[in-house]
């Protein structure tokens, strides 16, 4: 991901008067209070489905601290527009992205915007 979004960045570079490309991120999470948590998590999963469970998309194993330093970096320093999350188990992990991530989400330096639901 960090490589597609440094080459649009370069694009980008040698069109300044084009209009910025905006970035959105589609990311499959599966959330625990450690790391090693969200791993055994994803591996009562795998043992559930009785196969490794696969997205056809990134996929995030870890902490929602982890997380949102991920996210603020990828925005920081590559662009990054905004984020789609799809919890991999319902409802525990959406209920850890609402409770846990959303919280440490920090607007961009110099606004006061803040994470909307649905990118609304």
């Amino acid at each position: 991901m960090t490589e597609l979004l440094t080459a649009l960045r370069q694009i980008e570079d040698l069109t300044p008067q084009a209009t910025p490309t905006l970035r959105y991120a589609d990311i499959a999470v599966v959330l625990g209070d450690t790391d090693g948590q969200a791993q055994d998590r994803l591996t009562r999963l795998d043992g559930t489905i009785g196969t490794p469970w696969s997205t056809d998309t990134l996929a995030f194993v870890g902490t929602a601290g982890r997380l949102a330093d991920e996210l603020t970096r990828w925005r920081d320093e590559l662009g990054l527009s905004g984020v789609r999350l799809r919890p991999a188990v319902l409802p525990d992990d959406a209920d850890r992205i609402i409770r846990n991530l959303v919280p440490l989400l920090r607007p961009p330096a110099g606004t006061t915007a803040h994470p909307r639901p649905g990118g609304r």
